[in-house]
């Protein structure tokens, strides 16, 4: 009982002290959501008291940790990676895009937004999670965020870039290229892109954002179908690429249509981390393992019941001895 609990009251204190005051006085709640994950998934609420650690180190408040701990939980079980691991992508990853918010709930809906993209990527496409959420970290979701890029749309093109071999940190920086020199040469080249291209075909005037990205690429296929790959390198070249970013810009190209694919997916992949988390709790061994958890939440709850004769008594008693 001692050995449960006060590894759990470790977990928990530890994961409180880089929190603020709220954090230790919403402990007794944070605790108790901290058990429940342990009972909804394979993850211990030692796992769990754990990772309020690193939403904490992301700089999220007690209430924001509160909301985001289910989620991130169904997202490692969802994924396959270990609950610290999914945490720290997760959080990174939607805060690098720009959809943090002061309200918790809100934090909570964007926060399961980038999960079930995530995670229906790795589904639909020959990336993985971890990949993906490395790819948007490194520099794909600040240029995504700039641009006023949707996360399925923009994951749709790390998709497309992941089905050619391109994937990763080396996928992120990819995509910031495309989109950073797509707008400089569109707008250092305007009259070359009206030519070969068509008018407007980055930005939406009337709205004044970024067109969609597949759409932009199927323009740039259109302008140079039937011709040899030279010949596409030279009319990029003409339309202000720069020889950094046609490696990068040709890998797209192409792929356009499976772009528009993946991001149809994306966008209707809402509850994808719910309904895959779910499904992976039936198999025999989580079924043992919850079973497992519940004892040890009883060697919790009775750890915590015993604490105060513990530390007021039993241990003044040793030292005492000794």
């Amino acid at each position: 009982i001692v050995g449960m609990g006060s590894a759990f009251d470790q977990a928990m204190t530890e994961s409180l002290a880089i929190m603020g005051r709220d954090g230790q006085a919403m402990r007794g709640q944070m605790e108790a959501i901290a058990k429940s994950i342990a009972l909804q998934t394979k993850f211990s609420a030692e796992e769990a008291a754990q990772a309020y650690f690193f939403l904490a180190s992301s700089g999220m408040n007690a209430a924001e940790s509160m909301a985001a701990l289910p989620i991130a939980a169904r997202f490692a079980q969802a994924g396959v990676i270990d609950l610290e691991k999914a945490t720290e992508l997760l959080s990174d990853a939607y805060i690098t895009l720009g959809l943090r918010s002061e309200d918790p709930i809100e934090n909570m809906k964007n926060m399961s937004r980038v999960a079930d993209v995530l995670t229906e990527a790795n589904n639909q496409a020959q990336g993985t999670i971890i990949e993906f959420a490395q790819a948007l970290t490194n520099r794909a979701g600040v240029a995504m965020r700039v641009f006023g890029i949707d996360v399925e749309t923009g994951v749709a093109a790390l998709a497309a870039f992941a089905e050619r071999g391109i994937k990763g940190r080396t996928a992120g920086r990819q995509l910031f290229i495309v989109i950073r020199d797509l707008q400089r040469s569109v707008m250092e080249n305007n009259a070359a892109w009206t030519k070969l291209v068509g008018p407007n075909a980055v930005f939406d005037m009337a709205q004044g954002k970024f067109k969609n990205l597949a759409d932009i690429i199927g323009k740039l296929e259109d302008s140079l179908e039937g011709v040899g790959d030279e010949t596409k390198k030279a009319e990029l070249k003409m339309l202000g690429f720069q020889e950094r970013s046609l490696q990068a810009t040709l890998a797209l190209v192409g792929a356009s249509d499976r772009m528009r694919e993946l991001e149809k997916l994306l966008y209707s992949a809402g509850g994808v981390v719910q309904r895959v988390a779910e499904k992976q709790m039936m198999s025999f061994t989580n079924q043992l393992g919850l079973v497992a958890e519940r004892l040890r939440l009883v060697g919790i709850e009775l750890f915590e019941a015993f604490k105060p004769t513990i530390e007021n008594h039993v241990v003044p008693a040793v030292l005492y001895l000794i």
